[in-house]
């Protein structure tokens, strides 16, 4: 297979983790918290299953995106094992968070879920450049989450 092959399988992959991961965070939808505190960072694992790792701080956040940024040049292995090295996120609870899946290394996916007045919110879009991704997620950490939700529809 080529290059461009397993991209797409991986691309195909990552997609159907990101809707298996979030469905897998959606526990208790109660609650209705307007500011960004307590965001904590998650990941997952070889096994598909979502490891949580505590609160960040905005500066330990963007730490995070450089690091798994830097893991995609040259990265291999099997799918669990890339996987496990691509896709992560930032969140308040189960049901408001955006999740990240490392494409390249300058090639991102974004999802945006929260509830909605009369549905789950749910967006995701494809950007270029990892200083893009940096401001996406200095706004979470920065903005209210409503706020937020204004400003990640603007994005293209």
């Amino acid at each position: 297979s080529t290059w461009f092959d397993d991209k797409m399988k991986f691309s195909a992959i990552v997609g159907a983790l990101m809707l298996v991961a979030s469905c897998a965070r959606q526990q208790d939808p109660a609650g209705t918290k307007s500011t960004m505190t307590n965001i904590t960072h998650y990941s997952i694992d070889t096994s598909f299953k979502t490891v949580e790792h505590g609160a960040v701080t905005k500066k330990q956040a963007l730490q995070t995106v450089d690091k798994y940024s830097a893991m995609q040049v040259g990265l291999k292995g099997s799918a669990e094992e890339v996987v496990s090295k691509s896709l992560f996120g930032f969140s308040l609870d189960e049901h408001r968070f955006i999740e990240i899946a490392t494409e390249t290394d300058s090639r991102f996916r974004v999802k945006l879920e929260m509830p909605g007045k009369w549905r789950l919110y749910q967006k995701e879009i494809t950007i270029e450049g990892l200083t893009r991704l940096h401001d996406i997620v200095e706004h979470f950490f920065t903005m209210s989450l409503d706020d937020f939700k204004v400003y990640f529809d603007g994005l293209r």
